[in-house]
């Protein structure tokens, strides 16, 4: 539980942004090159990143896209991480030479995860997200990763798929990711997020701590 970071993905709107970052949250995260229903623009990008203050990361996420829209994506924008959130090889992640989560999406039937995670660090990663596997889209979805508790996992990586205010604190218990990813879990809409929300999930970390 000590000292998990936050990261809120999916926002949409500059002042939303802006008041989730001043909540203390670790994170910002940007759906620029995906399709979903919380994808904004590159110009809307760079209006919420103008907002966040200092020492909260930005995040933006891409998925499947081709390697000239990753580099726009690194010319326009002034970020610190990409989230390869699709099907992205290691390879095609390490030509940017820019800083890069991956994301490994889990099925029930996922069979050796560590050693999967292990590889993707391994080849150069900063960090590994684990997220629910879902045979329509790739995220933002609300379903939840089923794992065992004894699992053991390498760090850092980060726990994504239906974490509210409810289950959180129970799921960093039982996996003690480095870091977790709320999306869906504290919404009002899609890439509306309920500010009250995220204050408990945040309460309820604490309070655990």
């Amino acid at each position: 539980m000590r000292n998990v970071r936050i990261k809120v993905c999916g926002l949409t709107e500059p002042q939303q942004a802006k008041q989730i970052a001043l909540l203390g949250v670790d994170a910002i995260g940007l759906i620029v090159g995906a399709k979903s229903k919380r994808q904004i623009s590159l110009s809307k990008a760079k209006a919420i990143i103008k907002e966040i203050p200092p020492f909260v990361s930005k995040v933006v996420l891409s998925v499947n896209q081709s390697a000239e829209q990753v580099q726009e994506m690194i010319r326009q924008l002034e970020f610190d991480y990409i989230q390869f959130h699709g099907d992205e090889s290691s390879e095609f992640c390490n030509q940017f030479n820019f800083p890069y989560i991956r994301c490994l999406h889990v099925k029930a039937d996922t069979k050796d995860l560590p050693a999967k995670m292990q590889t993707i660090l391994d080849e150069g990663a900063q960090a590994v997200l684990l997220d629910a596997w879902d045979d329509k889209q790739y995220g933002g979805t609300g379903k939840q990763i089923r794992l065992r508790n004894s699992i053991k996992l390498p760090h850092p990586f980060i726990l994504a798929g239906g974490i509210n205010a409810d289950n959180a604190t129970q799921k960093v218990l039982n996996f003690q990711p480095y870091a977790i990813d709320v999306n869906s879990g504290v919404e009002n809409a899609p890439g509306d997020k309920n500010i009250e929300k995220i204050q408990l999930l945040m309460q309820n970390l604490r309070s655990c701590s």
